[in-house]
């Protein structure tokens, strides 16, 4: 496997990964847990239950699925034309969205 390849291929797990923590987080928001429970188990129940419920044809979870491999594409499409841009952008978005969550949720990161 070359190497642009490879790097093109880690964005999308990346993107993949990234925004299925952040459908989970908004899947989770308010119903009854901290956020802190809601971020920890939000990433696990949208890939266990969301694929399967995307499948089934269940609105929210057709929403984040379809949303998680849109953003796995994009970021694989980016890696393999600008794998620079793809790694700016990759780490713009982890940190905007860890200010995110550090401001909705702080006794995350206690």
């Amino acid at each position: 496997m070359r190497r642009h390849h490879l790097s093109a291929f880690v964005l999308a797990f990346w993107g993949f990964l990234f925004s299925s923590a952040v459908a989970g987080q908004i899947i989770f928001h308010h119903q009854g847990d901290i956020p802190a429970i809601s971020f920890r188990y939000g990433l696990l129940y949208v890939l266990t239950a969301g694929i399967p419920g995307a499948i089934r044809g269940d609105f929210p979870f057709v929403t984040s699925v379809l949303s998680q491999f849109i953003a796995a594409a994009l970021f694989y499409w980016l890696g393999r034309k600008h794998a620079r841009i793809g790694w700016v952008s990759a780490g713009v978005f982890t940190i905007a969205v860890s200010v995110w969550f550090f401001i909705v949720s702080p006794e995350l990161f206690v």
